[in-house]
């Protein structure tokens, strides 16, 4: 197919010349897409972040309570040492966490024991009060986060 347009100096001229506008629009369409691609980018390297900040959150929250049960595990293995109420003991750990422990004989005849674990790791802190019996039945159990 041939084009009706007459070809000529002045109309190629023009032509040069729309392109030459088109290119300063191309440059700024180019410009607001890379705007809105950085935004992205750093849209996503934030919440990337603060996933991984809530996570380590979690993780360090599942390991306080861990080292709370810990102490009460422990404080059940050793309860027949303990001659004298109330009792009071620290573990620390290579990874930096803490267990403070409290047995306390609440019925005063060593028939109810009280025991009141502490893990600490990090920023979070979880507690752990379980009473029990000598018979080693658990009556309550009760778990706080601070």
């Amino acid at each position: 197919m041939v084009s009706d347009e007459k070809v000529s100096f002045a109309n190629i001229r023009n032509k040069i010349k729309n392109l030459v506008k088109a290119r300063g629009f191309a440059l700024f369409i180019a410009i607001s897409m890379l705007a809105i691609i950085s935004m992205m980018g750093f849209a996503f390297v934030t919440l990337t972040n603060q996933d991984f900040i809530f996570a380590r959150k979690t993780i360090m929250r599942e390991q306080a309570y861990y080292l709370a049960e810990s102490g009460v595990e422990y404080s059940l293995a050793h309860y027949i040492s303990w001659v004298k109420f109330p009792h009071t003991e620290t573990l620390t750990f290579d990874n930096g966490g803490t267990v403070e422990i409290e047995v306390e004989d609440t019925s005063g005849t060593g028939d109810t024991i009280t025991v009141k674990s502490k893990g600490s790791i990090g920023s979070e802190t979880r507690t752990l009060e379980i009473v029990y019996s000598s018979t080693g039945s658990i009556s309550s159990w009760k778990e706080y986060s601070k």
